[in-house]
């Protein structure tokens, strides 16, 4: 864990690198107890105790976006059970419960795990909303694509939980625009803009693509009936919210085609790309409208 995340992570800030850091090392302490290599002193065992808890109180005075917020309230329970179980195994191993030791020795692990790829996603998240947005839509720029994707997959080959990309696209826009006009087209496309924007979660990315074009990137995500029940949600929202421009109601659909990663290796940015778009083009063969998912493969 330690050697992925010092190749594969670039901390961002320095306070998160210094934190994440702290969290190694602390991590180690406990493991060197449990083989007798060190004692321990057990307020260090404490999550009032470590600088991280001050970290998400400060940030948590600073923060104004409820979404934000519910990120770090969300970091915080994780860091206070990361604690918990560094007091479990503490007292397993003074009370020779090696069955138990076991167990919680993995629990410790895989929270260490999940702490610290959530505390880095959530600072990457909140750097990526200072960066250059689609003037039109006010979505993630395209440019911005491959870093966040690269991110989003190193944390997911991490912590082991899969991530999907969608790709969407308008159905029968060049029938908008050539009969509304370009200026009711712009409409159409922030319409979506804020429906994605409302219906998906805070960790999701959304992007404009191209043209009539949007690609969402969706973090921990479990299996592909989750991510059919998210992408249903958007595409029957979308077909609900008719447009109205001078008291007429311009009807839109969509058409979705996204690929579930389940890798524990870095896959190409543009494979992932063309095998989203291939089901979103399958979805508009069979009639429009429809979400069309698959497990990816290389």
């Amino acid at each position: 864990m330690d050697e992925f995340l010092e190749t594969n992570i670039d901390y961002k800030l320095l306070e998160i690198k210094e934190l994440v850091d702290y969290h190694l090392e602390w991590k180690e302490h406990i493991l060197d107890f449990l083989i007798d290599k060190i004692d321990i002193n057990e307020s260090m065992l404490l999550a009032e105790n470590c600088e991280t808890t001050k970290w998400i109180k400060n940030r948590l005075k600073k923060e104004k976006s409820n979404s934000s917020k519910e990120k770090l309230e969300k970091i915080n329970e994780l860091h206070i059970k990361l604690h918990k179980s560094a007091e479990k195994l503490v007292k397993f191993k003074k009370e020779d419960k090696l069955f138990q030791l076991v167990y919680e020795y993995n629990n410790f692990i895989k929270i260490s795990l999940i702490f610290i790829t959530s505390l880095i996603a959530y600072v990457s998240s909140e750097e990526i909303k200072s960066l250059q947005k689609d003037p039109l839509t006010n979505l993630l720029s395209r440019r911005l694509l491959k870093e966040i994707f690269l991110n989003v997959m190193d944390l997911s080959i991490l912590s082991g939980e899969p991530f999907a990309v969608a790709f969407i696209d308008i159905d029968d826009f060049k029938k908008i625009n050539d009969k509304y006009g370009h200026l009711i087209g712009d409409e159409v496309l922030k319409t979506l803009a804020k429906i994605l924007k409302k219906e998906l979660r805070s960790s999701d990315y959304v992007f404009r693509y191209g043209g009539e074009e949007f690609l969402i990137i969706l973090p921990s995500i479990k299996d592909l009936p989750t991510l059919i029940e998210i992408l249903e949600k958007i595409r029957k929202k979308v077909e609900q919210t008719p447009l109205e421009i001078n008291g007429n109601k311009i009807k839109f659909t969509i058409s979705i085609g996204a690929v579930l990663i389940k890798e524990n290796k870095r896959v190409p940015l543009e494979k992932v790309v063309e095998e989203a778009d291939k089901l979103m083009y399958k979805a508009k063969k069979s009639g429009k409208n429809k979400v069309v998912v698959d497990l990816f493969k290389m």
